[in-house]
């Protein structure tokens, strides 16, 4: 099974960018490649701002997901009860049986005896 991801990752990124941000704020240094403490600090605060929202929309996502997997629990008793109820009236080897989709007894393969070597 897949480690599950944490709806909060890159917080950590987050906070080694902000670091890097405050000492290049103390070196007050240009980059020939135009990076600045203001530039990572921006999307820094960007990224920040986003790790709420994916974090309220992930636990939303799991409510959601629970309350299907709940649904199709019962939708699967509810089948279960229903073929059970046509086996009670009609018998299993019936064709109503199979219009519910079951297997009629007569149509179920036989297990085959292996001869001993």
């Amino acid at each position: 099974m897949a480690a599950k991801k944490d709806p909060a990752a890159g917080n950590d990124v987050a906070d080694q960018l902000a670091a890097i941000a405050a000492e290049l704020t103390k070196m007050n240094t240009k980059f020939a490649n135009g990076i600045t403490a203001e530039a990572i600090a921006k999307v820094v605060g960007e990224v920040r701002a986003q790790i709420p929202k994916i974090v309220s929309l992930t636990n939303d996502l799991r409510t959601l997901t629970d309350a299907k997997n709940a649904n199709l629990r019962q939708l699967e008793a509810l089948r279960k009860q229903a073929r059970d109820a046509v086996v009670g009236q009609y018998g299993d080897d019936s064709p109503q049986y199979a219009a519910v989709g079951g297997t009629k007894r007569s149509e179920r393969k036989r297990p085959v005896r292996k001869p001993k070597a």
